[in-house]
């Protein structure tokens, strides 16, 4: 009688060590998958921030002769971002993005006369 309270025990310890090696088995799969899903959004919103810089160029330039070397370095910048294919170089792409926006706000802020940012086109694209 012994012997079959402690199979019962080995076997009960047994299931619940394999419960938790699957549970955590499927833990790790879905964190993967949630990492792949989240890089995914992440990709869409860097080029649907990418995908506005034409439109912040055309008000730009129907607002102010700016800078047309900043104007360059954003389309260029939007064009490589557009053809790279790995998510290192387009998160470092997008992050050269992001400095040379900061750059156009801070220079537009300089423009009183113009004030080139609280016009409705850049306004709305902001």
């Amino acid at each position: 009688m012994g012997i079959i309270i402690a199979f019962v025990i080995l076997g009960v310890i047994i299931v619940g060590i394999v419960s938790g090696g699957v549970a955590i088995y499927n833990r790790l799969v879905m964190l993967k998958y949630n990492v792949d899903k989240n890089f995914a959004n992440i990709d869409v919103i860097l080029k649907q921030r990418v995908d506005e810089i034409p439109n912040l160029i055309a008000v730009v330039k129907k607002t102010q002769g700016y800078e047309e070397s900043l104007l360059n370095q954003l389309t260029e910048l939007r064009t490589a971002f557009l053809s790279s294919r790995s998510t290192d170089e387009k998160v470092q792409l997008a992050n050269e993005v992001g400095k040379l926006l900061n750059s156009f706000f801070a220079v537009s802020e300089n423009y009183h006369a113009c004030d080139i940012v609280a016009s409705g086109g850049v306004r709305d694209i902001i």
